[in-house]
């Protein structure tokens, strides 16, 4: 998001709306809107990974031999 808008963007205590649209993120929205609903989708997708690989922890297979 950094290299589209041309500025250092990351969450700060001193970072405000008001400081975003002065260094004119207005004009970039629309690319960064595909950047957060495609980091949104990556993040689904690993939450539920983890919650799959969470149900299947404690799933144990018997092996028998066969005849």
């Amino acid at each position: 998001m950094s290299k589209v808008a041309g500025i250092e963007l990351g969450p700060t205590v001193e970072l405000s709306l008001s400081e975003m649209v002065d260094n004119g993120l207005l004009q970039h929205v629309a690319k960064l809107e595909e950047i957060a609903l495609a980091a949104s989708k990556e993040y689904a997708l690993e939450n539920n990974l983890h919650e799959m690989k969470k149900e299947w922890d404690d799933v144990e297979f018997d092996l028998v031999p066969y005849r």
